[in-house]
């Protein structure tokens, strides 16, 4: 470890849950196995019905602190809320589907120390099922200069490996209660604007993708909110290159809706946001109609990025 005894800050882990009983030990024994001890875990328990709360108290360490809503609310509303019990110079998402990789605390923070512009870090991350095996090596771009911009069209981060430099996102207002599911997207992009965001070139985090995940949940709210702040993003945008990108990521997006609003047999909104999605970009027709090898394969990689 480089940081020394003397310059040794204390991170905040934000650990927002409900109902996640299944796979909160194993997030909350990767806490414990970090080469840095100066952390503390704040758990916001928004009124689970299950066995959650056991099991964090369980953990008998005075660096656990367990808080309870009043309310049920939604993810948004959640991390504003724990946000005000945060006492760290910096904070650390971890939720309770995923792991952090030992020495993730160690190695972000040591890039802080260095970056006093440093907003937020993110890193490479292990896409793991619920037997913990991996099913994706997700390498994101690295570099300050390329993320501030694909942040117009796309996310190029995974949350469960962002920690943020707590004065700059409280410079830039917070997470913004407007958003259900795209809420760190948004928090992102608004520090993109202000101060340097990056990810680094190694595997700090485990996201856990598995059928009771709130973003599987929740897909139709995620994709309607992410098309409500790519057209403000193109709305507020001059330069033709990114304006023609964004186009064709609220394409995807809108195909997406249309696909879900199908599965909900909504026939109105699946025309509507068909109809969009060719507005927005007249080749979505070829993936749509002729499903070449090329187009399916290039929109198919666009769709799993955004």
């Amino acid at each position: 470890m480089t940081i020394s005894k003397n310059n040794s800050p204390l991170v905040s882990i934000l650990m927002n849950c409900y109902n996640g009983e299944k796979f909160l030990k194993n997030s909350l024994l990767s806490i414990l196995d970090q080469t840095y001890a100066n952390w503390e875990i704040i758990f916001w328990d928004n009124l689970s019905t299950d066995k959650s709360a056991d099991i964090f108290k369980s953990f008998k360490d005075d660096r656990f602190k367990y808080y309870k809503a009043d309310n049920h609310t939604n993810l948004g509303d959640a991390r504003a809320l724990a946000w005000n019990y945060i006492r760290g110079d910096y904070v650390a998402i971890l939720d309770v589907d995923d792991m952090a990789n030992k020495v993730r605390i160690e190695t972000q923070l040591n890039f802080f120390i260095k970056n006093k512009n440093l907003a937020a870090i993110g890193s490479y991350c292990e896409i793991i099922n619920e037997d913990n095996k991996i099913i994706l090596n997700q390498k994101l771009p690295l570099k300050y200069s390329e993320l501030k911009d694909l942040l117009l069209w796309y996310y190029p981060f995974n949350s469960v490996t962002v920690m943020y430099n707590k004065k700059c996102v409280d410079v830039v207002g917070g997470y913004n209660n407007k958003f259900k599911m795209i809420n760190d997207y948004d928090l992102m992009l608004r520090l993109s604007k202000k101060f340097e965001v990056i990810n680094v070139s190694t595997f700090l985090g485990k996201n856990r993708q598995h059928k009771n995940n709130l973003s599987f949940l929740m897909k139709l709210d995620g994709q309607l909110e992410l098309l409500e702040l790519l057209k403000k993003n193109l709305l507020d945008t001059k330069n033709v290159f990114f304006i023609k990108k964004i186009k064709k990521s609220l394409s995807i997006v809108s195909l997406r809706v249309a696909y879900y609003s199908l599965k909900n047999i909504n026939i109105p909104a699946f025309l509507k946001y068909t109809y969009l999605s060719i507005m927005f970009d007249i080749r979505i027709l070829k993936f749509i109609f002729t499903f070449s090898k090329k187009s399916k394969k290039e929109y198919i990689s666009e769709l799993n990025t955004i």
